[in-house]
């Protein structure tokens, strides 16, 4: 089921005015994760739908803090936000397409 227009509207209207504060404070990372997790949580209990969103949003929420926390590196001094985001957007992929065997 798609999102009611409601949903779409706050989302949109959250997001955007989100972006506006994280540009006027220069905040783009992580602030970014926290705009878009607090649209999606807004738009989910306009929908009753938090429940089908609540792993994505808090997802979004754990990247944000970690990012709180400053640059997290490895002991080689790479970068593990990539590897984040590559893991995370693997995982979802797989949950998209896995074929169950019925």
């Amino acid at each position: 089921m798609a999102r009611s227009n409601k949903g779409n509207h706050a989302f949109t209207g959250i997001f955007l005015v989100g972006l506006g504060i994280i540009a006027i404070f220069d905040f783009w990372w992580p602030g970014i994760m926290f705009v878009i997790a607090l649209a999606m949580l807004v738009s989910a209990m306009i929908d009753g739908r938090l429940g089908e969103n609540i792993i994505g949003i808090a997802i979004l929420l754990a990247l944000g803090v970690i990012g709180l926390w400053g640059k997290l590196r490895l002991d080689t001094g790479f970068p593990i936000w990539p590897v984040l985001f590559i893991a995370i957007g693997l995982a979802y992929l797989v949950k998209t397409f896995w074929k169950r065997p019925d």
